[in-house]
């Protein structure tokens, strides 16, 4: 059997480079990991390294991008379609997605493999099209999502009905070939720098996020979520706040601390005492927005301060921070019950803000936190209407806060 955490392979004409490097960037966007011969061949006889991938368990499944150019590419019709049917003829759980593309209509993508190796006939196959030529954005998501769904539906399968369906989310550093996580959210090639544009965030992100969090309850229904990985704070605020907790999907973090055992995070856990308080201050009367600042691993005031210039004016702030000067931005939270605890505080912060002092716009979220707090403040966040997170650029001793996400509004998937 197969293992349908491993790799997406991609069959195409190089000449429609620029679609199937879309469409390897989008599978990356929706934790789907890749083999592609650009970046993935080595430097061996092509056609044996090939055959070896197409053959090797890990590799989970093909998408088959027929455009008019395969008519003409021997490599397509005497290696790479033979073993793709090979294999997904074996029924050891290899999956294919044919795509009818480049103008092709369903008659003319089968004959786009009249002369492979093979007696297959697509004819028979249900068969995805793209209307455009080049295929654009949109289409190119929706093949994405698709081979999404048909790789949860196979890790359901796989699972044992208790096992917990893991994700992995990166921003920092280049994802591990770990096959023990079926979901590998790779958003690196989307941050430049460290930071995502806020057109990425709309673009690309959260519609991704979007259609994970629609896909895992529909293709893997009653799964409990447990997710890791190296990535921003907007990150792990989107992630946490697609699986909010009011859509009843169990959602949970592994925690990594210096010099401590993991922990698993989860708003699932009774509230301990974090030591956190919150203090209010009164801005200008004639703005409408609504800071809130969370300082637990530093204190994030200089900072916004620092980024007056990036920022709108604000009714009122809303700080939490610890009780005692000594610990300012320098806390250290240690159990899941303090996190709930601190998650709380910030929401309920927020909502007196709001009430007290007539808020009436956006909430401004700026927080120097573990990315589990920021995972479990998401899932909390489904009352406070939009709300603007920011990336931290360290610039100088205490640096500035641009924009990141906007949560909130439904992002539009183009």
């Amino acid at each position: 059997m197969i293992e349908p955490t491993g790799k997406s392979f991609l069959c195409y004409r190089r000449c429609r480079l620029s679609e199937a490097q879309f469409l390897i960037e989008r599978q990356h966007d929706l934790g789907i990991p890749t083999w592609h011969d650009i970046k993935n061949l080595n430097e061996e006889p092509t056609e044996d390294f090939v055959r070896s991938i197409l053959r090797d368990p890990q590799t989970s499944n093909a998408v088959m991008w027929l455009t008019p150019e395969v008519a003409h590419s021997p490599f397509i019709h005497r290696v790479e379609a033979p073993l793709i049917f090979e294999r997904y003829r074996s029924e050891d759980g290899f999956f294919v997605v044919p795509i009818a593309a480049g103008g092709l209509d369903y008659q003319g993508a089968a004959e786009a493999l009249r002369n492979a190796c093979t007696i297959e006939d697509l004819l028979q196959w249900n068969i995805r099209k793209v209307e455009s030529n080049p295929a654009n954005e949109s289409e190119i998501h929706l093949i994405a999502r698709r081979i999404l769904a048909r790789r949860l539906e196979a890790i359901q399968q796989y699972l044992s009905p208790e096992d917990p369906l893991k994700l992995g989310l990166y921003t920092r550093s280049n994802p591990p070939s770990d096959h023990s996580i079926p979901l590998i959210v790779d958003w690196t090639h989307r941050f430049e720098e460290r930071v995502a544009t806020a057109e990425t965030w709309q673009r690309y992100l959260l519609p991704a996020l979007d259609s994970i969090s629609e896909l895992i309850p529909e293709k893997a229904p009653g799964r409990v979520i447990r997710a890791s990985g190296l990535l921003s704070i907007p990150a792990a605020t989107a992630l946490g706040y697609y699986f909010m907790a009011t859509k009843g999907i169990e959602l949970s973090w592994e925690q990594y601390t210096p010099g401590r055992s993991s922990q698993e995070w989860t708003l699932q856990d009774s509230r301990e005492n974090s030591g956190l308080t919150v203090r209010y201050n009164a801005g200008s009367t004639d703005a409408d927005d609504l800071a809130v600042l969370v300082s637990v691993n530093a204190d994030v005031s200089k900072a916004v301060s620092n980024s007056g210039a990036f920022l709108p004016k604000f009714r009122a702030l809303a700080h939490v921070k610890p009780g005692t000067a000594s610990e300012s931005g320098n806390l250290k939270l240690d159990s899941s019950g303090e996190a709930v605890d601190v998650a709380h505080l910030v929401i309920e912060a927020a909502r007196s803000a709001r009430q007290n002092y007539d808020v009436q716009g956006q909430v401004h979220l700026f927080m120097a936190v573990p990315v589990g707090l920021a995972v479990l403040i998401g899932q909390l966040l489904n009352t406070l209407g939009p709300v603007q997170t920011y990336e931290h650029i360290p610039d100088s001793a205490t640096g500035h806060y641009i924009a990141a996400a906007l949560l909130g509004d439904r992002p539009s998937q183009q």
